[in-house]
């Protein structure tokens, strides 16, 4: 992809607390040149169903392939699990998950009831309003943009109770292959997704941006926010994720001194991370409700200052996200 005008990374495998949200703040004034600047926060969404199906399997799976005396073969679906985790063990040249880690993680998804748009456990219900009041608490959140799929959907829910921000229902903000089903034999069917109608009614003041449906000159409240697209490959994902990047940074030429909340999903995260910093981020792991945070000039300059923060989430250590084999969940 393009390279922002100008890229700092300051520590973006830590975790700060969230009295240095200030100081970095005015750090990236100074060295920037910009008055204030786009704060982003992508925030993954809350433990879902599957999230929590998928992990017991693997933790069953690990536990019985150590018994065996093998680290083969489990251990690594663990540690490249893909639609529940974001982790990105394996990757592609171009910073993505390769097609050979979704298709362990999907042969894995096959032993497990996997449901088509899963809500949140009552641990994800808890994350989120958790998350919610961190986010009220560092800040005044402007605007929400949230994935409409359920799960990032009831993750947002809690955020906007707390911190009062107005929400954009982005249809393209999905997880990688979009609204689909799966039998038992793993064939797979496309969906047309959640209508606007179904979406506005279950989540109060939610609105859906149509303009980012498939068709949006003829999509109407009965319409599926993934109705006309089909089965979304990785390539895709990259292209979708480019164009958001871009989308934000027109936002951000716009929208000076404003706060906006990403609400999305792990692989389409780790896309996401890579087109706004250029490409030079070849991994990037996204826990359940963890922020990362990105600060963008109106002239292109960049800052990420932290990636998969969970300190959040630490004084309450029933609520944080799993981990297990090496992998994410």
């Amino acid at each position: 992809g393009s390279l922002p005008a100008s890229l700092y990374i300051i520590r973006p495998h830590s975790n700060p607390p969230s009295h240095q949200y200030e100081a970095r703040k005015r750090h990236f004034n100074r060295i920037s040149g910009t008055c204030r600047s786009l704060r982003i926060l992508l925030v993954r969404h809350a433990e879902s169903t599957n999230n929590a199906s998928h992990a017991d399997r693997l933790q069953m799976e690990t536990s019985q392939d150590q018994l065996a005396g093998s680290g083969d073969g489990v251990e690594t679906a663990a540690g490249n699990s893909c639609e529940n985790s974001g982790g990105l063990a394996t990757t592609t040249p171009t910073g993505g998950v390769s097609f050979d880690v979704m298709f362990a993680s999907r042969e894995l998804d096959k032993k497990v009831e996997r449901a088509d748009d899963p809500p949140l456990t009552e641990k994800g219900r808890g994350q989120a309003k958790v998350t919610g009041k961190y986010l009220d608490e560092i800040g005044e959140v402007d605007e929400i943009w949230v994935s409409p799929m359920l799960r990032a959907c009831q993750t947002a829910e809690p955020i906007t109770k707390s911190t009062g921000a107005k929400v954009r229902v982005m249809p393209d903000l999905h997880e990688i292959h979009g609204a689909f089903s799966r039998d038992e034999s793993g064939n797979i069917s496309v969906l047309p997704g959640r209508t606007c109608r179904e979406i506005e009614e279950a989540h109060d003041g939610f609105r859906v941006q149509t303009v980012y449906m498939a068709d949006p000159d003829n999509a109407g409240p009965d319409t599926g926010y993934y109705e006309g697209r089909g089965f979304e490959t990785e390539s895709g994902c990259i292209r979708r994720a480019e164009a958001v990047a871009s989308r934000l940074a027109e936002h951000a030429a716009q929208a000076r001194g404003t706060c906006v909340v990403v609400v999305s999903h792990g692989i389409f995260f780790s896309k996401l991370v890579t087109a706004i910093i250029g490409g030079h981020m070849k991994a990037a792991k996204h826990l359940n409700c963890a922020i990362t945070r990105f600060d963008m000039g109106e002239t292109g300059d960049v800052m990420l200052s932290y990636l998969n923060n969970v300190n959040h989430l630490e004084p309450y250590p029933e609520l944080l996200p799993r981990k297990m084999g090496g992998g994410l969940v």
